[in-house]
């Protein structure tokens, strides 16, 4: 078995023993699920992508997408990704990583005035339960990764379909904590970070609403037998079957290859583009499906499903829809030119 499978595998159960429709109630009703946080802080889970020589686990990209589908296919409340690569960041960039929970946001929109940070990020996820914002901000000159202090930021909360939290954050003259120089690439390379942990989570989700659509297809009987044996019924569960598997293969692609361009963010554009797009088309799909197949009980809150379709609703939208990152692809493409189209398709290393 490697790394990725034995961590999913042992998150998984941690999962089983705290994430329940009680915990998932209670978060969307603004309870901090504090038991699940720190048997994730035990598990060494907040510091995994951080090299072991910064005290972390020294985990790959790929392991990160491990995790992140596991999130996604409980629908943990907590931000574990934020946070885990929140500190990837600043281990990478040399700034010491506090404790406490820690986010991170797409700061291109920030302006920067002999130091301090104006500006408003909107709908942050999980902010107000953050100590911490991590940011890069500033000219392409001088761009910077930020730490701020969220003690010192307004955040305004936001009723999100997903009922996770979000926060609008405005900052007034910020002085961020600590800050180190990056390449201007590295603000759309956290973009990309950003969308390849939605994209993960989007798989996880899928793989779980996929599971749910079966076994209700199962045990729901229609004309003396269960619906699942009919023909429409198996062609649209087909469907769903497949839409999953594109997105688990896509957000594994895109992870793969982050790993290959590590030594500097914004080098695999391509695949995290690809990963976001083809994710988020399987959500949609997908959702669509799964309640077809559930039909009026899917929308009860008695029922499991709606806790991931409406997260998949939201995940789809946020560190930029599927819109925006297909005319970034296209972009790409036209810029590349014609003859670069198929090598582009088939490259092994994405740098």
């Amino acid at each position: 078995m490697d790394l990725a499978a034995l961590l999913g595998d042992q998150l998984e159960r941690l999962f089983l023993d705290h994430v329940d429709r009680n915990c998932l109630h209670a978060a969307e009703s603004g309870i901090w699920p504090a038991a699940l946080w720190s048997a994730v802080e035990d598990f060494g889970l907040r510091t995994a992508l951080v090299p072991e020589a910064a005290g972390g686990s020294g985990l790959g990209w790929s392991e990160a997408g491990a995790i992140l589908q596991r999130t996604g296919r409980f629908a943990a409340p907590i931000p574990l990704g934020e946070t885990m690569i929140a500190a990837a960041l600043l281990a990478r960039a040399g700034i010491a990583i506090p404790e406490g929970v820690l986010v991170f946001a797409d700061g291109r929109a920030l302006k920067v005035d002999d130091g301090l940070i104006e500006g408003r990020l909107p709908a942050v996820a999980w902010a107000h339960a953050a100590s911490h914002l991590v940011v890069a901000a500033g000219p392409d000159d001088d761009t910077r990764l930020c730490l701020l202090d969220l003690r010192h930021a307004e955040a305004h909360p936001l009723r999100s379909i997903g009922r996770d939290a979000r926060d609008d954050v405005v900052l007034r003259g910020a002085k961020p904590v600590a800050t180190a120089p990056i390449e201007a690439a590295a603000a759309v390379g956290i973009l990309e970070l950003g969308a390849l942990m939605r994209a993960s989570q989007i798989a996880g989700a899928l793989r779980r609403v996929m599971e749910l659509a079966v076994d209700y297809a199962n045990t729901r009987q229609q004309f003396g037998r269960p619906i699942g044996r009919f023909q429409a019924i198996q062609q649209s569960l087909a469907q769903l079957a497949a839409e999953v598997a594109a997105a688990e293969v896509a957000s594994a692609a895109g992870w793969r290859a982050r790993d290959k361009s590590e030594a500097g963010l914004g080098k695999a554009g391509f695949e995290a583009a690809v990963a976001r797009i083809r994710c988020s088309e399987a959500a949609r799909l997908g959702c669509a499906i799964a309640h077809q197949v559930h039909g009026a009980i899917g929308v009860t809150d008695e029922h499991m499903l709606h806790y991931f379709t409406r997260r998949l609703w939201l995940w789809r939208l946020e560190f930029g829809a599927e819109t925006w990152w297909a005319e970034e692809l296209g972009a790409t493409v036209l810029e590349a030119g014609g003859d670069k189209l198929w090598p582009l398709l088939t490259r092994d290393d994405p740098a």
